[in-house]
Order: C-alpha cells, then structure tokens, then sequence
C-alpha cells in the first residue's frame, strides 16, 4: 500500500510500455493442456491482487483452494501494492485482457463503474439473496449510481493497537488506556532496549495511526468532519490540535529511518519481542497466527488507546471486470457463489485476521479478538468508515503525504502542518 493514484489519472497513461517480470511478481498464468478439451470449457479466472504478506497469502489459499476443488482453473497476477496492481489491471484493460476479478476500494469501484469496465452484480445479488445476510451498512460502499458493482470479501476494523503482553508483564507496566500514558511509558521501554511503537516507513501506515487517533482522541464526531465532511475548519478545532501534538510528540519514538519498511514488518517486530506495541487494523492478527504466538499469553488485541467502543469499518471489495468468454463469465459466477459463503467466510476471516461480511455468524464461532469487535460494530454511534471509503482519493493522498512529512521531519511544527492540511481540503 504505497501512495495511490487515482484510477482516472492510471487511465491517461495507457500507451505505457507492459510492465516487467520484475515489476508484476508471481507465477504467470497457467494453460490448460491442449489434449484435454473439456478443461477448456472449465470456469476460468485470473485473479488480480497485491496480498503478499503471510497472512493475506494464507487468506487467498483458502479462495484458490476451494475454486479448484469446484472444477476452476484459478491462476492470479499479483503485483508489489494496490497502485501497481491498479496500474496492471488498467492497462490489461485497454490491452483486451482484464483479469477476471480483483481486489478494488470503493472509490475505484465508482470510477470503473462509471467507465463501464466491470459488470454490474444487482442479478447476482437478488439470485444469491445478499440482503438476506450482509450487513446493512455495507449496501452503500457497494453501490454507484443505485448499481451494486462490487461484491463485499471481508470486513476490517482499522482500529485496533496489538501490545506484546510478555515486556509489558516483564517490565510491569500497565497496558496504556491514553495517549499520554504511552509517552510516559515510551522512556522506559526504550531504556530496556525495546522500540516503543512499531511502524514502517509506509505513508499510509502514518495515516492510519493518525486516523485511529481522530477516531479516539478527537471523537466520532471530529472524525466525521474530517473524513466525511472534508471540512478545513476541523484543524481549529483544541481536540484535533491535540492529536497533532501528540503525533508530533510520537516522533521521538519511531524507528530509525528505512529499518522497518512494510507493515508486517512491524508487526513481526512486536511477535519478537523487539517492540512494545503497533497501531494496526485486525488483520495484523493474522500475521501473529502465522508465526504461531497466542493471544493473551503472547500478544494483546484492543482498541488503539482514547478509542474503546469504536469500530472503523475497512471493506475489502471485488469487482469483475467485463469478460467475453464463457469460462471467464463462468469463472466469475463460481467465485462469487462460493466467496459469500458461510464455511469460506469463517475460514478466510480466520486466516486474513477479519470478520466475516455475513450477520449470521455468531461470535462463539471467532476467535476472541473479532469477538469483541462484534459489539462494536453493532453500535450505529460509533461505527466509523475508513477514510479509503469516504474520502476523495486526491485529497486522501494529499493528507497522508503532509502528515509522513510532518512524521519524517522531527524540526516541523504542528503550526507549520496545519496550513497545508487545511489547504489539501479546499482543494
């Protein structure tokens, strides 16, 4: 998840030269023998994606496993982030070969919608009975121009902090319920040799850390103005002041530059006892599985601190780009049948570290982490949506990027931040 274009803009750059091997890693697409004719007429679907981590790969075995065992023939293009894989599925496009599905956010999903590049799902979902089991809320993250055009794969909640519970049993430390008790307590981690907070030098890791503080510090309320109303006047505002200020104060404890680089590097930092803490969405629990520690013996799941109760809803989508073929159309038809599915939903949650996007699933069926984001999510009040939902992508970036560079440069001050950020929303 580097810094993301808008899909408008990948569009004016068409003529590109194809990327290479290098760029867009994974296996290439896998033929059918030409002695086996009957395989040809198997559903087909090239699935387009960038899950390279531990976790994202477990949770996309899950898919390719049971779409082969259904009589697929599944293959994937995965690229290095969302914005090269944006890029790829764009130009394969205009080439005349798109991949039959692929992971899309909801401003993305509108825009190729828009440029009648995937499919509408309105048959589907009436055939299949979505409204009989998805959430409510989602139905509008799905729909552009009263057209559903994506089908929903999982449910995140951005808002969640993961405390190593053995150095903070080790060093007799409370786990913090605010943001000034982290920086009280960043000192005497830092003395015992241990990083204070892991996060990596993705931008986006700072928005988001920056995002669960408005969530929390500044209140739904705030949050709201911001992500929703895109109003500038919510930089005036004492509570939003204070956030800044405590990111600002955050500074002192970041990693050093370029040593920890991806999310999931950061979060194997805290399962090796080389970090106290991560402000990270729940799928961060899916890497801690993989390596095989156990919640609270090991780890600890809450909110991030000043955020009980709050839920940020972070969708993960799937669009179907238009297809002419009948095993591509066939191919897309078994994905979706078998993606809502109750068994495939609890698994792929399971592994990805979400919750299932079905209201049937009862909490005893989760592990105890999503078990109690469950009751957060069914409170209207405090169920916030992810800025990736809800806010102009252009202006998105524009944040993010004034707010790693305020993260990046300890000499910037809050009164110099606050100007370019106000100024990123009139824009």
């Amino acid at each position: 998840m580097k810094r993301l274009r808008p899909l408008g803009a990948l569009l004016l750059g068409l003529a590109w030269v194809w990327p290479t091997q290098a760029q867009t890693p994974g296996p290439p697409p896998v033929s059918a023998p030409a002695s086996a004719p009957a395989a040809a007429q198997a559903p087909r679907l090239d699935f387009a994606h960038f899950w390279i981590s531990a976790s994202e790969r477990a949770g996309l075995d899950v898919i390719a496993r049971q779409f082969r065992n259904r009589g697929g023939v599944w293959t994937e293009s995965q690229s290095l982030d969302y914005e090269f894989m944006k890029r790829d599925s764009v130009m394969r496009y205009a080439a005349g070969f798109p991949p039959g599905a692929l992971w899309a956010g909801a401003e993305d999903i509108a825009i190729m919608g828009s440029l009648g590049m995937i499919r509408p799902l309105d048959a589907m979902a009436a055939q299949d009975q979505w409204a009989g089991y998805l959430y409510d809320f989602i139905w509008p993250i799905l729909r552009h121009k009263e057209e559903v055009l994506a089908l929903p794969l999982t449910l995140h909640n951005e808002n969640w902090a993961w405390y190593n519970a053995k150095l903070y049993r080790r060093l007799q430390l409370p786990l913090p319920r605010s943001w000034d008790q982290v920086l009280a307590q960043a000192p005497v981690f830092r003395r015992a040799g241990v990083m204070p907070l892991a996060i990596s030098d993705q931008p986006w890791n700072v928005r988001l850390l920056f995002s669960t503080m408005m969530a929390g510090a500044a209140g739904p309320q705030l949050y709201r103005r911001l992500y929703e109303n895109e109003d500038p006047a919510v930089f005036d505002h004492p509570r939003v002041i204070r956030v800044l200020n405590l990111l600002g104060r955050l500074r002192a404890y970041r990693p050093a530059p370029a040593t920890v680089k991806t999310w999931d590097a950061a979060t194997a930092l805290v399962v090796g006892d080389k970090a106290a803490m991560q402000v990270m969405g729940d799928w961060a629990k899916g890497e801690f599985k993989q390596i095989g520690v156990s919640a609270q013996l090991d780890y600890v799941c809450a909110p991030a601190p000043e955020a009980d109760g709050v839920f940020v809803v972070a969708l993960d989508m799937v669009g179907f780009p238009r297809q002419r073929q009948g095993a591509q159309q066939a191919g897309q038809r078994l994905l979706a049948k078998l993606l809502l599915e109750r068994d495939l939903q609890l698994e792929f949650a399971r592994r990805k570290g979400s919750l299932p996007v079905r209201r049937d699933v009862d909490a005893t069926e989760l592990d105890a982490c999503a078990s109690a984001s469950l009751p957060r999510l069914a409170d209207a009040a405090h169920r916030l949506t992810s800025p990736r939902t809800t806010m102009k992508e252009s202006i998105r970036i524009a944040l993010q990027a004034h707010l790693f560079d305020f993260w990046s440069r300890p000499d910037m001050t809050v009164d110099e931040l606050r100007p370019l950020l106000k100024a990123a929303l009139r824009k």
